[in-house]
């Protein structure tokens, strides 16, 4: 998914350099696994720059429709008039969950007309390549015949969903968050959180959950985000026999603290 993060309408001052952030989610929705994040292709519109992002250490390329970067099914719609081009190969992301990219785009006194033509008003599309390796592993079932003992387990069965201890505790900084809680049952748990303006922006899981097992203790950390933002976010527990939680549907929110 891609974000710009501001208004639905940005103002431009002759004058003045205007700063965008443009915000990019790789998130896996298949069953198999991201096994590496090779590189990330971004199209500006002409009189866009990139001129950094968040947590790379280096800013992305600049490149052209001829680069070899340039996937074949971009080829035929690619136009150096038209678009300003850049080549990242990201470093140091976590695979395991998803993964937010904070690219810093500035549009430049100089760049006014390139950006508005003629025209007071304007819409402007971005565009993003990923190349990744994907990877898929299938479990076969194979028929072995043996004698079965039959075996009896005793003991109670949870039949009712998690409920949230308290108020969750929420530590911030300008572009990073870590939210801690107890349920009054074992789960594994997700937090679901919101930009301002009400809109879904991303699922975020529990420190290690995939591997853990149940637990009444619960740290989620988020990071990718943006400084001085309200956010909402709400979160889903599922206890050891699968029952959803369904009393969390309010939510709750915390702000981060500003850049320095």
């Amino acid at each position: 998914g891609m974000r710009i993060s501001s208004q639905s309408v940005q103002g431009l001052d002759r004058n003045s350099e205007t700063t965008l952030t443009l915000g990019v989610t790789f998130d896996n929705a298949w069953e198999g696994t991201v096994v590496k994040l090779s590189s990330i292709v971004v199209f500006v519109p002409k009189g866009m720059r990139v001129v950094g992002v968040v947590g790379q250490a280096a800013p992305p390329k600049q490149i052209n429709c001829n680069d070899d970067a340039i996937a074949a099914a971009d080829k035929d719609s690619c136009d150096d008039l038209l678009d300003n081009i850049y080549y990242l190969e990201p470093q140091n992301v976590d695979l395991s969950k998803f993964l937010t990219l904070l690219f810093t785009v500035k549009i430049g006194p100089a760049d006014y007309n390139n950006v508005l033509s003629l025209s007071p008003i304007t819409a402007r599309f971005f565009k993003t390549t990923v190349r990744y390796t994907y990877a898929v592993t299938r479990i076969l079932s194979v028929p072995i015949e043996s004698t079965a003992l039959a075996v009896v387990q005793t003991g109670t069965v949870e039949t009712t969903p998690a409920q949230i201890v308290g108020t969750p505790s929420v530590s911030t900084a300008p572009t990073t968050a870590v939210i801690t809680y107890a349920t009054n049952q074992p789960t594994k748990d997700k937090i679901t959180f919101y930009a301002a303006d009400g809109v879904q922006f991303i699922d975020a899981y529990e420190d290690d959950y995939a591997s853990k097992n149940e637990t009444p203790s619960h740290t989620v950390h988020l990071s990718a985000l943006m400084p001085v933002t309200k956010y909402n976010y709400k979160i889903t527990s599922v206890n050891v026999n699968n029952i959803k939680a369904l009393n969390q549907e309010a939510g709750y929110t915390f702000t981060t603290g500003a850049a320095s």
